[in-house]
């Protein structure tokens, strides 16, 4: 699995615009539908996990074998990135360092963006 630039700000513009309190991660699957739910939901994780959104995590299924997360709302932290790549000149650079590294490159720690590796 890879960290997507284009899904995250996708979901951090659901959440912004959503009237709810908390979104099941079902619902930000049906909307995100360009990417497997798979996708979706490590990308929620990564997102979890470095403090861009707030949740909770609900019980496991047989449906849903990984961690179903009820997402609360986007943290400050989460806010700062949303408005940062809002400003497509910062996102073209984000997508930019983003890609694959090439042999040239190899030595290159990878960037950060706001602490999250954005390319292994």
């Amino acid at each position: 699995m890879k960290l997507e630039l284009d899904l995250i700000r996708s979901i951090l513009h659901q959440i912004e615009r959503s009237p709810w309190v908390q979104i099941h991660q079902d619902k930000i699957i049906e909307e995100n539908n360009d990417y497997s739910p798979r996708e979706v939901e490590y990308n929620l994780a990564l997102m979890w996990d470095h403090g861009l959104i707030t949740g909770k995590e609900a019980k496991f299924s047989s449906r849903h074998p990984d961690r179903i997360i009820e997402v609360g709302r986007i943290t400050w932290k989460g806010h700062s990135v949303l408005s940062e790549i809002v400003h497509s000149s910062t996102y073209k650079f984000m997508k930019i360092k983003a890609r694959p590294r090439t042999e040239s490159h190899a030595q290159e720690p990878p960037p950060t963006f706001h602490g999250i590796k954005i390319r292994d």
